[in-house]
């Protein structure tokens, strides 16, 4: 299954930039475009230095060059030196860059460009927003060949512009398998979309996961596996993996999960339908593989009520069996619904309590006796995670054994958490001095998938410094509830490794989940459930004291 929630936050990314791509300006250069495309004729002509061009000139053509990747760049290497045109490596790094550049020239051989940027990429697709007010310092030297100037040292770097961006790049999951090998864990990426985007997807994939995500996942490719050409080849939607000797030491039980990790990642590009691979040429007969997402998301919210839950659907509410008696002799504020839909928690004065829905007369057992409970969260291993609204506060795991696991020190008060669909990480909102800053934490686990420790955690930048509430949307997308200045209340969907997608706002909001197809439903302080329904919300029930959606 497809990430389709993903895929709507890099449609709505692209409608909220340009149609096209802007053909000048002071360094406005990136590097790709399209999906699905088989050759670089898309992107408009660019000309070569002129006989006798000034510096000025040849510096501003070179920036406004990179924005034609035709062939490697090779309008843009007219610029440089033979030796130097050579070397540059233009896609080692990309800035986004942030207003108008500033260009200095310190000598009569160097320029020195100042840049703001809001973000940048590595060579391995890593976003990384920065702080406003960021800058970055480009040098830019010149040597005479022939008479003529041409550029002898720059960067090995291409900086677009916010347009230019949203045009050319699209964010990609690379995928990695939990310790048990049961379910694929996505990191996001970011690549130019274009013929090339399947050989930099695989490069990245071999290479591996980030170093925050490591304790949680396994990736199942040999270390030192290799493209054995570097190229990944589609022809008639079979995407041909060539990989070096170093994937013999796959075993005969792993290369299923191989071809997992592979098609998961490749098959995002809309020209893949399937995958082949070899290795150092020779065809690999792996006879199957299997799917290896996790569970998804229902599309009916469940409410608590004060007699029980309920199901909102397009019937309206519809009771779910066997909890009326238990939320009447608790009194219940917040809940939890296993993804099995075979355990209910559900959290009162006294703390949480645990009860199995597939057992005839089970009642409530007091599993947490802390107070300031959040709102709990079941993994899909069927284990129930609760924290308190207490700085320090560990989170407590509960299911064959009872865990306790500290996360690293965030200094700051819990006030929202959720773990992701597979159970490889979890994401904390804290409130940190007067901001709320959100964290993901890889969970590492045991190859029984039972949770060890809670690594050392990423900061998702883009969330909104003032949120109030945190949710997994999908495997790589964050539904996040943040106050406006008027008092008002806006959802957010974040992607964890990328960029930020506001909706429209909503009065008195309190929580908010999305469902599996991408649809908003707010909790709103006076307890009614509101819907986004094309420009508008709808009322769909009232009287609602916690909202979530299956699986969460």
């Amino acid at each position: 299954m497809k990430l389709r929630l993903f895929a709507l936050i890099t449609s709505a990314l692209l409608l909220t930039g340009c149609s096209s791509i802007p053909q000048s300006g002071a360094i406005g250069y990136g590097p790709d475009v399209t999906s699905g495309l088989n050759n670089d004729e898309v992107y408009y002509s660019q000309t070569g230095p002129y006989q006798d061009a000034g510096q000025d000139a040849i510096l501003s053509g070179f920036l406004n060059a990179g924005n034609g990747p035709q062939n490697d760049y090779a309008v843009a290497r007219e610029y440089l030196t033979k030796s130097f045109a050579a070397k540059w490596q233009p896609n080692k790094e990309v800035l986004i860059q942030q207003g108008i550049p500033r260009l200095f020239q310190v000598s009569e051989t160097q320029y020195q460009v100042v840049v703001g940027v809001s973000g940048e990429i590595d060579e391995d697709g890593r976003y990384t927003e920065l702080p406003a007010g960021s800058t970055k310092t480009a040098t830019i030297k010149f040597a005479k060949v022939s008479g003529q100037w041409r550029i002898s040292e720059a960067p090995d770097e291409t900086i677009v512009i916010q347009p230019n961006f949203k045009v050319l790049f699209r964010a990609y999951s690379l995928y990695f398998f939990d310790p048990s090998l049961t379910y694929l864990v996505p990191e996001v990426r970011w690549f130019p979309s274009r013929v090339s985007t399947g050989t930099r997807l695989m490069n990245a994939l071999l290479k591996g996961p980030s170093d925050w995500l490591k304790p949680a996942v396994v990736n199942v490719i040999p270390v030192g596996t290799k493209l054995n050409i570097n190229s990944v080849t589609i022809e008639g939607g079979v995407a041909q993996v060539d990989l070096t000797s170093a994937a013999l030491r796959i075993s005969a039980a792993n290369r299923p999960l191989v071809k997992s990790q592979i098609s998961a990642t490749l098959e995002q590009l809309s020209e893949v339908k399937s995958v082949e691979i070899s290795i150092q040429r020779t065809p690999q007969k792996i006879a199957g593989y299997f799917d290896a997402q996790p569970p998804s998301l229902g599309t009916s919210p469940l409410a608590l009520t004060a007699t029980g839950l309920v199901r909102l659907n397009t019937s309206g509410a519809q009771a779910v069996p066997g909890t009326s008696a238990a939320v009447q002799q608790l009194n219940p504020t917040e809940f939890a619904y296993s993804q099995s839909q075979s355990k209910l928690a559900l959290v009162s004065a006294a703390g949480v309590h645990l009860m199995r829905l597939d057992t005839l007369s089970d009642t409530p057992k007091l599993i947490d006796g802390r107070t300031k409970q959040l709102a709990p969260s079941f993994d899909p291993q069927g284990s129930l995670w609760t924290l308190t609204g207490v700085k320090g506060s560990p989170f407590v795991v509960t299911g064959i054994n009872r865990t306790v696991l500290r996360q690293s020190a965030i200094d700051g008060v819990p006030l929202s958490f959720d773990v992701s669909p597979e159970g490889a990480r979890v994401a904390v909102l804290y409130r940190v001095g007067k901001v709320n800053l959100t964290y993901v934490f890889p969970i590492e686990r045991s190859k029984q998938g039972l949770p060890v420790s809670i690594g050392a955690p990423t900061q998702v930048t883009p969330a909104p410094k003032n949120a109030s509430w945190v949710t997994w949307a999908d495997g790589v997308t964050l539904a996040m509830l943040a106050k406006t200045s008027t008092g008002s209340t806006i959802p957010f969907l974040v992607t964890v490794g990328g960029q930020l997608v506001p909706s429209r706002a909503i009065d008195a909001g309190y929580s908010v989940v999305v469902n599996r197809t991408g649809q908003f439903f707010v909790l709103q302080s006076n307890g009614n459930v509101v819907e986004s329904r094309g420009p508008s919300w709808v009322t769909i029930s009232q009287g609602i004291l916690a909202l979530h959606v299956s699986g969460e």
